[in-house]
């Protein structure tokens, strides 16, 4: 009877081993070295995809206690693959995410890295919660927006210009995670 277990249990351990190495999560292939970005913010989870982000970020010359400063008003941001000019994903002003398919998330900013040069966005890593439509957001929890080029302001507001509106184009890699 001994047997008969210790051979059952070979057998179930051998099984289970070759079940999980063939369907775990584990990365297969070649591993694809972190960005700085990537390390700076930690275990983000797992890729799924990469869109590329253009658009506008507005700013109002606002003056308060502390002086005059370019506001953040609103942005418009169009994602779409790489060299594609399809939209599939927008960015609203409030960072929820909008799939063409009815997915969506919720987002906030978690953390983030000064940009390259002060003319450009920061990298900022976006904690994500699915809403709406099962789809293409389904499932992500962290969106890290980097290599941005533009987007703020280089120079300071002028007395004069207190209450306009300044639009900056800019570009960013925009990273979808699942956990």
């Amino acid at each position: 009877m001994p047997s008969i277990r210790l051979t059952l249990l070979c057998l179930f351990s051998a099984v289970s081993a070759a079940g999980c190495a063939l369907f775990s999560d584990a990365p297969q292939g070649p591993v694809t070295p972190l960005s700085p970005e990537e390390a700076a913010f930690g275990n983000l989870g797992r890729p799924a995809f990469t869109l590329t982000g253009s658009g506008t970020q507005t700013f109002v010359c606002t003056r308060d206690k502390k002086g005059r400063y370019w506001r953040f008003e609103h942005s418009d941001v169009k994602l779409s693959q790489p060299g594609a000019s399809r939209v599939l994903v927008r960015q609203k002003t409030d960072f929820t995410f909008v799939s063409s398919d009815g997915s969506m998330l919720s987002a906030r900013v978690f953390k983030w890295v000064s940009g390259a040069s002060t003319g450009d966005l920061k990298s900022i890593l976006f904690r994500t919660r699915s809403r709406g439509l099962p789809g293409r957001l389904t499932g992500i929890t962290r969106v890290l927006r980097d290599e941005a080029r533009g987007g703020q302001p280089q120079t300071l507001c002028s007395a004069s210009q207190t209450g306009q509106e300044k639009t900056i184009a800019f570009t960013a890699r925009y990273r979808f995670y699942r956990r």
